[in-house]
């Protein structure tokens, strides 16, 4: 039996290990997926109604010891009347400026996380000192340890022998990530290179915008 227990309590559906082959996943979920596949850790997310191997709906399992809150601090809340006696961890996945939506999600839970020893994960070193900024505002610097730890790439991984289109530029992400700004900077691109291309692959959370744009192509949601 696993030790870490992983929790989404923002997800907008249940997903899995399955999710990842059959159907586009954001990246953060994947992410998830892989290390908590990796790590042999169970899994729970808010709106999980059926469990499915060491994905599960919330609940109380024997032996947790650390748990890893995904994204929201108000759930920590939750989290702690299920395990009291574990250690808590806020992996935090997004920009984290100061009166930002998620800023207030800390804020909300600043009483609480002035009584806990809580951690929080960054995924990058300009990340961390981001959140210690917040923190800092809040006055919880003290209290929360903000640590990095980059989102951990296969060791598998390879060059395939494919062959680079040194023509062809892709966007993976939500529209809501920059596209806006890519397909401005595309615009320019294009009119120095006129047979550039820009490939654009979406998880899937928010619709594709109506692009029509020179050299754009809209391939919808990629499953991994």
């Amino acid at each position: 039996m696993s030790a870490v227990l992983f929790y989404d309590p923002v997800c907008q559906e249940p997903y899995d290990t399955r999710t990842l082959a059959e159907r586009a996943l954001g990246g953060t979920e994947a992410t998830l997926v892989r290390v908590a596949d990796a790590l042999g850790a169970y899994v729970m997310q808010h709106n999980r109604s059926s469990d499915w191997q060491r994905y599960l709906s919330p609940q109380r399992l024997p032996g947790v010891r650390a748990v890893v809150v995904n994204r929201d601090a108000r759930a920590l809340a939750d989290v702690l009347e299920l395990y009291p006696q574990a250690r808590l961890y806020l992996w935090l996945h997004d920009r984290l400026r100061p009166g930002s939506r998620r800023a207030r999600w800390l804020a909300e839970c600043a009483p609480l996380l002035r009584q806990l020893a809580v951690t929080a994960v960054c995924v990058s070193q300009w990340h961390r000192e981001q959140v210690r900024g917040t923190l800092q505002g809040l006055g919880l610097a003290e209290q929360v340890q903000a640590v990095a730890i980059y989102n951990p790439v296969d060791d598998a991984l390879r060059p395939d022998g494919s062959a680079i289109d040194e023509r062809t530029l892709v966007f993976f992400s939500s529209p809501n990530k920059g596209l806006a700004f890519t397909l401005d900077a595309f615009a320019a691109v294009r009119r120095a290179f006129p047979d550039m291309r820009l490939l654009i692959g979406n998880p899937g959370y928010k619709r594709d915008p109506a692009v029509r744009q020179a050299g754009v192509e809209l391939l919808g949601p990629q499953p991994a």
